[in-house]
């Protein structure tokens, strides 16, 4: 899931991801990442391409144990493709497919159409506001909060953000992945530095979440 979200979830089929970013992440010890991105590369649930890694979106692959894959007679079918006797009920399909559907879209990091409504927007902050085609909020229910911060402590927050998908799903990612309190700290800590040599520029919600490990790592070498 980490890498589907380090990947896909940036609008890419594959990247090339630091051990340490996996690491802070996942909770797996750094040494112990390449043993398991060898494992489900075996697994075929991953593949590598160089030093690049990507989800393996044909799961049929998968040599994983809870795989499930109905055929058209509703009968499971089992990991070498053969036919198990029993045949599951035509309900508890109906109930499988509803629920692997409701899964999917919490995966989703793509947006639709349907996910936009008409609004006006000060996109530049300069007063003038245009008509545009903004996201919902139930969407991106804690962008606001990160905006916040940001403005709070940057002085930042334009007009764009509140339309922009890459700022609001970074808005997204910092808020759960890392809480309003750990953001409002990377921030002052960023505010304090950002005119030292080496640490990472930020002047958006993008930035800090793509930057998070930078920020981190260099944090780690004032000390």
């Amino acid at each position: 899931m980490t890498v589907w979200r380090k990947t896909y979830g940036w609008s890419k089929k594959e990247d090339w991801i630091a051990n340490s970013q996996l690491s802070e992440a996942t909770g797996i010890a750094r040494p112990n990442i390449t043993r398991t991105i060898k494992s489900l590369v075996a697994k075929k649930v991953l593949q590598k391409t160089g030093k690049k890694v990507s989800v393996n979106k044909n799961y049929l692959d998968w040599k994983v144990e809870w795989r499930i894959v109905i055929s058209p007679d509703n009968r499971v079918i089992s990991p070498d493709n053969k036919k198990l006797s029993h045949q599951i009920p035509t309900k508890a399909i109906k109930q499988l497919t509803k629920t692997i559907s409701d899964k999917s879209q919490d995966m989703s990091w793509k947006t639709t159409t349907n996910d936009f409504e008409e609004g006006t927007v000060d996109l530049d902050g300069n007063g003038e506001t245009e008509v545009v085609k903004k996201p919902q909020t139930k969407k991106y229910p804690n962008a606001p909060e990160i905006r916040k911060i940001f403005q709070e402590v940057l002085g930042k927050s334009p007009g764009n953000w509140k339309v922009n998908k890459t700022q609001l799903l970074a808005c997204e990612n910092l808020y759960t992945e890392r809480t309003p309190a750990k953001v409002r700290s990377a921030l002052l800590y960023y505010q304090a530095n950002q005119a030292e040599k080496y640490c990472p520029q930020i002047s958006s919600p993008y930035d800090l979440d793509s930057k998070w490990t930078k920020l981190g790592e260099f944090k780690l070498k004032q000390v």
